[in-house]
């Protein structure tokens, strides 16, 4: 789950207002930048701005300030307050911002909604929901229609929208606790991503949220006034995914070591029975030859694979055409992973994230260091050095889309010296979507490092699983010893 520290600025300032009662006003500083700057050194990864001038018209009070925060973070920045226009929305966009949420525009006016969606995609178009006890809110809360909350959310969700923030504005800067309910009802009733808003006051909280599966969270009073520390949040809501890898090639698991010296292992669906029953969380079938052999991807052991497991999975090699995204995803595929393809050809992670939504684009890269210290990305199975910065590429594949990196160190593949935790590091500080470490793992300190110094939320591996030498039962006991919050 995401978490979003919130600045919601006033005259230029860092406030915080009750309930959204003007009068109800507390400032925190008088430098957002700094604060702003505060919260990416504390580990944000995405920053939630309100303008709180802006949503009572007065546009360009804190442009100037919307326009620092921008170019000063290295993190994506949302903001709401205001946005009643499609020029607003290209001013804002303008200014550095990556993300919008709109609220009582964008459900008064759906002709707006639409122009938007339509100009600037899901992604970057976000509907804030306000609720007062399961009924709309409108007009900064002052008007409670008899339009019920959750049929609001169903309505946006068949019109286009991908991401709502949903408020019950009862709970709203109270520390009371937010409505879990609700959150249970959204997550059951819509396939929406849903951020949380209102009522955080410990670290239970976010827990219980992240729980239920929502999407992000937002956090501000709780922040600001102690209750605990962004650190604090970051580490109670990241649960490791333990995630057994299997390279598929003429229809059978294989394992080799650099992409080379290939020995059989077993049938895909056979294995990913023994892992769905042995404690992983997701699994990854990569069919190794695919790009290099200029084909699509195998698809005849998916649907049986679909029919023995009860965990996600992810399926990648040879995927080029969003009909691949289509055809996986129909035969049972959870997420669609893409390396070469994208590489190919950038636009379809943007095409792909576009149509079935970016929780469902994993971008994989092969990476080896070079000459220079810095990481070169290798396509066709880790064959072809196609010359590119792996920490530019990773951030460009996020920017279109993708909701998931998955980073295989050529250098360590099969090697079992552990992960690549320098680039691991530089890639988990570098964009704001999961990044799973793999290529290298052979011991249960590697799997430590990985996510306690290089922040990463999926742990992928093959060799260790696949011969027994380390059991994911036991690599999850260890790792709970460690302090890490992983499933059991």
């Amino acid at each position: 789950m995401l978490l979003f520290p919130a600045i919601d600025l006033k005259d230029n300032r860092c406030v915080r207002l009750t309930q959204g009662d003007y009068s109800q006003q507390t400032i925190y500083s008088d430098d957002p930048v700094a604060m702003a700057q505060e919260w990416e050194r504390q580990g944000a990864k995405f920053l939630h701005l309100v303008d709180l001038d802006g949503a009572r018209g007065d546009y360009a009070v804190n442009n100037e300030t919307i326009r620092k925060i921008t170019q000063t973070l290295n993190i994506p920045v949302q903001l709401g307050g205001g946005i009643r226009s499609v020029e607003r929305a290209r001013e804002l966009f303008a200014l550095g911002v990556n993300r919008l949420i709109l609220g009582t525009a964008a459900i008064e006016n759906r002709e707006l909604l639409h122009q938007l969606l339509a100009e600037f995609g899901s992604e970057k178009i976000v509907v804030s929901v306000d609720a007062k006890d399961g009924y709309v809110a409108l007009h900064g809360w002052e008007v409670v229609s008899d339009v019920p909350a959750i049929t609001l959310c169903q309505e946006l969700s068949e019109i286009g929208v991908e991401t709502i923030v949903y408020t019950d504005i009862a709970k709203d800067g109270m520390l009371l606790g937010p409505n879990f309910e609700i959150y249970q009802e959204l997550q059951a009733k819509t396939d929406l991503r849903i951020i949380a808003s209102g009522g955080i006051s410990q670290l239970s909280d976010l827990m219980r949220l992240n729980e239920l599966g929502l999407y992000g969270c937002i956090i501000g009073k709780a922040l600001y006034d102690g209750r605990f520390t962004l650190a604090e949040a970051l580490k109670s809501v990241r649960k490791i995914r333990i995630i057994p890898c299997l390279d598929v090639r003429d229809g059978r698991v294989v394992k080799g070591i650099q992409f080379a010296e290939i020995k059989d292992v077993d049938s895909p669906e056979l294995l990913a029975e023994f892992y769905s029953y042995s404690g992983a969380d997701e699994l990854v079938f990569y069919d190794i030859t695919a790009s290099g052999e200029g084909r699509g991807p195998a698809r005849e052991f998916i649907a049986r694979v679909k029919e023995k497991v009860n965990i996600p999975f992810t399926v990648g090699g040879g995927i080029s055409t969003i009909s691949d995204f289509f055809d996986l995803l129909t035969l049972g595929a959870d997420k669609i992973s893409i390396n070469s393809a994208a590489l190919a050809n950038p636009d379809l992670i943007s095409e792909a994230a576009e149509r079935f939504g970016s929780a469902c684009v994993v971008v994989a890269i092969d990476a080896k260091r070079n000459a220079d210290g810095s990481w070169n990305v290798y396509a066709k199975g880790g064959v072809e050095d196609t010359g590119l910065d792996a920490i530019e590429w990773v951030k460009r594949a996020v920017e279109l889309g993708a909701g998931e990196i998955v980073v295989n160190s050529i250098d360590g593949d099969g090697m079992k010296s552990g992960y690549d935790i320098e680039l691991l590091s530089r890639i988990t500080a570098a964009v704001p979507v999961p990044v799973v470490a793999s290529g290298g793992a052979g011991e249960l300190e590697h799997f430590y490092e990985a996510v306690h110094t290089a922040n990463v939320e999926g742990l992928l591996a093959a060799s260790v699983f696949h011969f027994g030498e380390i059991a994911i039962k036991d690599l999850k006991v260890y790792l709970r010893k460690q302090g890490i919050n992983v499933k059991i």
